[in-house]
């Protein structure tokens, strides 16, 4: 954002007018800047402005994506109960890690279901969505 700004200065000390497409790109990163219920909230109050719905599904995307491929997620929660598991084999009490992977598992269900409501939502708020 800092950079977008100077870059802004500069562009308008040179060619005397103001470029409306940094005033764009300023204002799409700092919708990457919110988190997913912020971004959702603002697009609602105030429309999906100058961007497409596939721009605006892509920030959602980024926002998202390290919830987003639940099958790798699931393998490395896997691979954590068994190290624990071996542990457990070696009189290490692990009982509470065992829940705390099975509440991991569920906080990305429940982010990953947020996020697919989302989708669907912002195809109804955006009128190029089709």
């Amino acid at each position: 954002m800092h950079n977008i700004n100077k870059v802004i200065k500069v562009l308008n000390s040179i060619s005397g007018s103001y470029e409306s497409s940094m005033d764009i790109a300023k204002e799409y990163f700092e919708l990457l800047n919110l988190d997913p219920e912020e971004f959702m909230k603002k697009i609602e109050d105030n429309g999906q402005g100058p961007f497409t719905y596939e721009q605006l599904k892509f920030l959602l995307d980024l926002m998202n994506s390290e919830y987003l491929n639940k099958d790798q997620i699931y393998q490395k929660l896997e691979k954590e109960k068994q190290i624990q598991l071996a542990r457990s084999l070696s009189n290490i009490n692990v009982e509470n890690e065992f829940s705390s992977i099975q509440n991991e598992k569920r906080n990305i269900d429940e982010i990953q279901n947020k996020y697919f409501e989302y989708i669907e939502k912002l195809k109804m708020l955006c009128t190029d969505s089709n």
